[in-house]
C-alpha cells in the first residue's frame, strides 16, 4: 500500500468530505489506529467523538483530490473508490462513515417521527435538483398519508440550513428525498432511507447502495457528462439547466410506497 498516512485532508465539497471520511475510517480500522483528518470546520463537530478519526487542522500527509485535479483518470470509479484509491485502499460503495454526537453516541436514524426531509436543490442547483412537478407529487403523496415535509439544506427561505439542526431532523425522520448533495451523503451516513434523484450523475458512481433507492434519467448523456461535460452540454444545449430529469411519475410513486412499507 506504500507509505501509510498519519493524516488525511479534504476541506472542499461538504459531500465529498463525508464520503472521504468513510475511506479514512476504513483505513484507520484496518490499521487499528486513529488517523488525523483535516476537513471543513462546518463538519468537525461530527468527528469530535469518533474512535478512529481525530480532527486536525495541521497540514495533512495526503490531500485528497477530485478526479479533475489529478493527472490520472479516476472518473470511471465510484466516488468512494476515487478517494480510497488515493489512500491505497479498495472500499465498497456500501461503506459510509459513522458519525457521533457530542456525548459520543453514534448518530443512527430512528425513523420515529412523521417527518420527510426534502432537499430540493443542491449546491449546484441548475444541475442537481428535483423538478417542481416532482416536488408537488412528493408533497401530495406524503401529506395525504399524514407525513410532514421539512425542507433542509437549500437556499430557499423555508429550508433549514443549520447543519446541527439538519442532523437532528435526519436522526429521527422517516425518509430523506433529494438530489445528490451534501445532505444526501449526510443522511446516508446517519443511515436514513433515501430516495435519490440523480439527474446528470449516474447512480452507480455516486449513491450509497445499501440504503438508497435511485431515480434515474433514461438519457444517455448522463453516462458521460461528468467526464465530458463541455461536449455533453454543447450537444444537449443544457447550459442553463440539466435536462436529465425525465423521471416517470409511476416509478416515483412505486418507490415512495415501497420505502414506507
Amino acid at each position: 500500500m506504500g507509505s501509510i498516512p498519519a493524516s488525511v485532508g479534504i476541506r472542499e465539497g461538504l459531500g465529498d468530505c463525508i464520503v472521504a471520511a468513510a475511506a479514512v475510517q476504513k483505513l484507520a480500522r484496518k490499521l487499528n489506529s486513529k488517523i488525523k483528518f483535516n476537513t471543513s470546520p462546518k463538519l468537525q463537530f461530527l468527528f469530535n467523538k469518533h474512535p478512529n478519526i481525530q480532527i486536525s487542522n495541521e497540514e495533512p500527509d495526503v490531500k485528497l483530490k477530485w478526479p479533475s485535479q489529478l493527472n490520472y483518470d479516476l472518473f470511471d470509479l465510484h466516488t468512494m473508490q476515487r478517494f480510497a484509491t488515493q489512500l491505497g485502499l479498495t472500499v465498497s460503495p456500501t461503506e459510509v462513515v459513522d458519525l457521533y454526537d457530542n456525548e459520543g453516541e453514534r448518530l443512527i436514524n430512528t425513523s420515529t417521527s412523521n417527518v420527510i426531509c426534502l432537499n430540493e436543490l443542491s449546491a449546484e442547483p441548475s444541475r442537481r435538483f428535483i423538478p417542481e412537478k416532482e416536488v408537488r407529487l412528493i408533497e401530495d403523496f406524503f401529506t395525504s398519508k399524514g407525513y410532514s415535509i421539512v425542507r433542509i439544506g437549500d437556499s430557499r427561505s423555508n429550508s433549514e440550513k443549520d447543519i446541527t439542526k439538519c442532523v437532528e431532523l435526519l436522526r429521527h425522520c422517516k425518509l430523506f428525498i433529494g438530489p445528490i448533495s451534501f445532505h444526501y451523503h449526510l443522511a446516508s451516513a446517519i443511515r436514513v432511507k433515501c430516495l435519490l434523484f440523480t439527474s446528470y450523475m449516474p447512480h452507480y458512481n455516486y449513491s450509497h447502495f445499501f440504503n438508497t433507492t435511485s431515480i434515474s434519467s433514461s438519457r444517455q448523456c448522463v453516462h458521460l457528462c461528468e467526464k465530458e461535460e463541455a461536449k455533453m452540454r454543447r450537444e444537449n444545449d443544457c447550459w442553463s439547466q440539466c435536462k436529465a430529469v425525465d423521471y416517470r411519475e409511476e416509478e416515483i410513486i412505486t418507490y415512495m410506497e415501497g420505502l414506507l412499507s
